[in-house]
């Protein structure tokens, strides 16, 4: 099959995206403008990296590290303004956005387990798969957070509080909305947990700073993932079948 995209294609690429990515914190100073450019990037990274696979065959650990680049090279705003930063306590935020993510699994409860239950939940994996999948997962989530809340939110906090949260929110469903395995496994219920995700995280984000717990939010919402990879993990069967991958 003739191939369209070169390795050559794909390096200058990236060179570019990293030399706009550093140029545009350290330089660019309207915030709104930064934020279209940043998720701009993104998107392209979610449409095109597939492609980059597809036509090169690249390794399976290179290509999930491009495909979550564009979102966690945005990580370089802590250290080029880390004064924004500034961790902030206030457990009655923690609690509260602890409790409603908390709230969020108990209602998606039904459509949990009927996932739990599911064929492709007792799929089995190998330890190196098992590994793998869980180092993505984690990456996924970390890269994730890094753009749409950690990033958004502290360059259009500026703005206020609803601005702020809205396009953190916004955005966050975008990304999910956009990936070419999302019509398989999403149905618009889980666009509005996404969403509600997506506006706890932010809030979360406006009064801490604190990243990390960001990251702790999004995690207690994925727990079920990481029990269906346990549970592959530990499935009786020998044979290793390939897990749903379309990035």
């Amino acid at each position: 099959m003739r191939k369209y995209l070169h390795i050559r294609q794909v390096v200058v690429f990236y060179i570019i995206l990293v030399a706009v990515s550093v140029y545009s914190v350290v330089l660019v100073s309207d915030p709104i403008l930064l934020c279209m450019l940043s998720i701009f990037i993104s998107v392209t990274g979610i449409c095109f990296t597939p492609v980059i696979r597809r036509e090169i065959d690249t390794p399976e650990i290179l290509h999930r590290l491009l495909y979550y680049f564009p979102m966690y090279i945005w990580v370089i705003d802590l250290f080029v303004h880390h004064d924004r930063y500034l961790i902030q306590i206030n457990w009655l935020i923690r609690i509260c956005s602890v409790l409603i993510v908390v709230f969020l699994l108990l209602l998606r409860k039904t459509t949990i387990i009927k996932i739990i239950n599911s064929n492709d939940a007792n799929l089995p994996i190998k330890r190196k798969r098992f590994i793998k999948e869980l180092l993505f997962s984690i990456l996924a989530i970390i890269s994730e957070e890094i753009l749409f809340t950690f990033f958004v939110v502290s360059n259009l906090s500026q703005f206020g509080f609803i601005w702020a949260v809205g396009a953190s929110a916004i955005s966050f469903v975008l990304a999910h909305y956009i990936n070419r395995w999302a019509q398989k496994m999403f149905k618009i219920e889980d666009y509005i947990f996404i969403f509600i995700l997506g506006i706890v995280k932010a809030v979360a984000f406006f009064y801490t700073k604190d990243l990390l717990f960001i990251i702790l939010l999004h995690a207690i919402y994925n727990c079920f993932d990481f029990y269906l990879l346990i549970k592959k993990f530990r499935h009786k069967q020998k044979e290793e079948k390939p897990l749903f991958d379309d990035y």
